[in-house]
């Protein structure tokens, strides 16, 4: 788990990470380098009475992944904001607002599934406890006929409950037997509340609140690889949309009907005098007029919190460029001014690979504006098809890919590699020229697994795989997988598997020796493996001292040297023993990397960026 780099107190941290012990060959320096503080991911917005009789605020969540999450209140009139902080270290994230029939505001969170209640007169937010001890995320919430606060989870797909009245919690169930995700739920005022379950086989879960029975509705040639998606239509009845279908829902009957006859969901972001109101991800909010349409906007008076980069890398004029994640905010590290600028937002999740390219940085997002992009750091932020970045998309491309991996094959193009999206296992190899609209993506390299890591040998791509698969997928492969494909025919040549169980492959790269490196990834251990291509074979494994790998983070020095991040270090590989010798431990979780510079490598800690600087005898 990534540890809080607050403000309050970076400047012991700095001081912390400055003094890191040197371990093995040399005693190079750690430098902070600077700081990221920005808004969070706009999670969950709600309507609810205000501090005075008769006040309304408008109520939205910020998450910071793996920091913190904050709860604001916004006053309608000027857009003032009263922050309401997170009380639990280690949660970061409340996904859902639900309002009390009393006016009061309820949640749940993750990563370990609370239900809290924000409290407007003591100005802070109160932990109700965990409904569920095996539950991460309670992924929405609401208030069923009874008055009683009802929430979906992940991973076991439970429905979980809170009564205000008595303070108990309560496990309700598995609603699926295999599934992971309770996605949705919908109070249809009926007396039954309607669950969205996903991702790998879609269904609908309707509960009795009066009788307490549960059961799923979905027609089974309905339960395709998504998730069922509930809402409350404006003429009161409940719908269920899955895929292009769309169902009306009353008790446990359940009809599908044309998707054309679509009604619009119920809109609760509703002031008392009919004005509709809606918080945008970049802190305006706006305001519609019942009656004329018009709308006006007012700046939200607040500023955020550190908020997490989840990637960097060197840009074509020589300044690091990253992302940050949930949203996925374009920056740039200013190096000599020690600061993190904003460049844009480009979507809601975050950008898993970035790489310069001809002059512009090739990026892939999950949850972006688009699957691929291209941007020119010397021209104006105006993301558009055809604009900076433009956008490149592909014949079955999921916007909820993760492309992890991206490198420049040996024929000039890029090439992209990503776990699969929601319910999906495998995940293809795309070949993009960086600057079209169109990429090519290649499928069925290996069954049921996703290529997640890259390199090239000579002239031919080398792919690591991963078992795991998108969100809420059912693996059905035991050994992820390191092969060999050919550009010029588009063919896998061979592959083999490089440590036996191991889930997951990161951290490819060819040695100038022409072996390929490797790091397989079993639970928590993490092996180093070098193969020789041309005797296809496994020369060595070693056991790595590392709790974790930021993934895909090494790189090749001027001399040659192999550099890599762990969480807890920085090392080198030696090429003729086939080990990995750590260089300098850290105190600090290094989350991810890497830039390597001359004699630099740029990394990051949660929010903030970091540079250690080698010693002339490093990795000699």
């Amino acid at each position: 788990m990534k540890i809080l780099v607050r403000s309050a107190v970076l400047s012991a941290v700095i001081a912390a990470f400055a003094t890191c012990s040197a371990q093995a060959q040399g005693s190079g320096g750690f430098e902070h380098v600077a700081s990221y503080r920005s808004l969070g991911g706009l999670v969950a917005t709600a309507v609810a009475p205000g501090p005075t009789p008769a006040s309304q605020r408008v109520y939205a969540s910020y998450l910071y992944d793996d920091i913190t999450f904050d709860v604001i209140a916004i006053n309608p009139r000027d857009g003032s904001a009263q922050v309401f902080h997170n009380p639990v270290p280690g949660e970061f994230g409340a996904r859902n607002l639900a309002v009390a029939p009393n006016g009061d505001v309820y949640f749940g969170t993750l990563p370990h599934a609370h239900f809290m209640r924000l409290d407007s007169a003591t100005r802070r937010i109160v932990d109700l406890g965990r409904p569920s001890a095996s539950e991460e995320y309670i992924w929405d919430t609401t208030f069923g006929p009874d008055s009683k606060l009802y929430g979906v989870t992940y991973p076991q797909c439970r429905l979980v409950r809170y009564d205000p009245a008595t303070t108990k919690l309560a496990d309700l169930g598995r609603m699926d037997p295999t599934e992971k995700y309770g996605r949705w739920i919908v109070n249809g005022h009926d007396g039954y509340l309607y669950i969205g379950i996903g991702t790998a086989k879609a269904n609908v879960a309707v509960f009795d609140t009066h009788t307490g029975q549960m059961r799923e509705v979905l027609p089974r040639d309905a339960q395709i690889a998504d998730t069922a998606e509930p809402y409350l239509g404006v003429d009161g009845k409940v719908y269920a949309s899955v895929g292009n279908r769309l169902f009306t829902l009353s008790g446990f009957t359940i009809h599908e009907i044309d998707a054309k006859q679509h009604v619009s969901r119920l809109h609760d972001n509703t002031l008392k005098d009919g004005t509709r109101v809606t918080v945008s991800p970049d802190g305006i909010l706006l305001l519609k007029d019942p009656g004329t349409g018009r709308e006006t906007s007012l700046r939200i008076g607040y500023d955020g919190e550190p908020l997490q980069i989840f990637r960097i890398t060197l840009g074509p004029n020589g300044s690091i460029y990253g992302s940050a994640i949930l949203p996925a905010r374009l920056v740039r590290v200013d190096l000599a001014a020690h600061k993190v600028d904003d460049i844009g937002l480009l979507g809601g999740g975050e950008l898993y690979s970035l790489l310069a390219h001809n002059g512009r940085i090739a990026m892939g997002a999950y949850a972006g504006l688009s699957p691929l992009m291209s941007y020119d750091p010397m021209q104006s932020f105006h993301p558009a098809s055809h604009g900076n970045p433009s956008f490149a998309n592909f014949p079955g491309a999921d916007e909820h890919w993760r492309p992890q991996a991206m490198i420049e094959g040996p024929d000039g193009l890029l090439y992209i590699g990503g776990t699969a999206g929601y319910g999906q296992l495998e995940g293809p190899l795309v070949a993009w020229d960086g600057r079209s609209a169109q990429a090519t993506a290649y499928g069925n390299l290996i069954h049921n697994q996703s290529v997640v890591s890259l390199a090239v040998w000579r002239d031919e791509i080398v792919g690591g795989t991963t078992t795991e698969g998108g969100g809420g997928s059912h693996p059905t492969e035991k050994d992820a997988q390191v092969f060999f494909w050919t550009p010029a025919t588009h063919k896998l040549l061979w592959s083999i598997v490089p440590v036996s169980g191991a889930a997951f492959v990161t951290d490819l790269i060819a040695s100038r020796s022409g072996l390929v490196y490797g790091v397989a990834v079993q639970n928590t251990t993490h092996t180093l493996f070098v193969i020789d291509p041309q005797r296809r074979e496994v020369l060595s494994t070693q056991i790595l001292p590392f709790r974790s790998v930021p993934y895909n983070s090494v790189a090749t020095d001027r001399r040659g040297t192999i550099w890599g991040l762990g969480g807890s270090g920085i090392f080198w590989i030696d090429d003729r023993s086939h080990r990995a010798v750590l260089a300098a431990r850290s105190s600090l979780p290094i989350t991810a990397g890497m830039v390597l510079q001359g004699r630099k490598i740029y990394f990051v800690s949660n929010s903030e960026v970091y540079c250690y600087e080698r010693l002339a005898e490093d990795g000699r």
